[in-house]
C-alpha cells in the first residue's frame, strides 16, 4: 500500500509541478524501470520499506511514548507541531517554494 500511495503521490506531484509551474525537482530518467523520469523502482522500494517502517516499528513506539506522557502532553505536543507546520506553509506562500541552488535546477 506504501508503494502504491507514494508512487501516485510522486507522480502527480511531478507532474503538477512540471505542468504549472515548470519546475522538475527530480529526474529518475537514468534509473532502472522509470516511469517517464517521475518515479522510478528504486524509489518505489525506498518509499515501501519506510512505509513498512513507520507502521510496524516507529507507529507503535510512537503511541506507547505518547501514552506514557499523558492526554494533555501529547495535546500539547501535536499543537505545537500543527502550528509549526501551518507556519511553514504560510513561509511557503509569502517566500515561495524551495528553489535555492540545486532545488529544480539541471533537469
Amino acid at each position: 500500500m506504501a508503494i502504491t500511495l507514494c508512487g501516485v503521490l510522486e507522480f502527480a506531484s511531478s507532474w503538477i509541478l512540471d505542468y504549472f509551474d515548470n519546475a522538475s525537482y527530480w529526474d529518475y530518467k537514468h534509473m532502472f524501470l522509470n516511469l517517464n523520469g517521475r518515479i522510478c523502482f528504486a524509489g518505489l522500494m525506498a518509499f515501501g520499506l519506510g512505509g513498512m517502517f513507520g507502521v510496524y516499528v516507529a507507529a507503535p513506539r510512537l503511541s506507547i511514548f505518547l501514552d506514557k506522557l499523558g492526554r494533555k502532553k501529547s495535546i500539547i505536543i501535536c499543537a505545537v507541531l500543527t502550528t509549526l507546520f501551518v507556519i511553514d506553509i504560510v513561509c511557503c506562500i509569502i517566500f515561495g517554494l524551495n528553489s535555492g541552488e540545486g532545488v529544480g535546477g539541471g533537469y
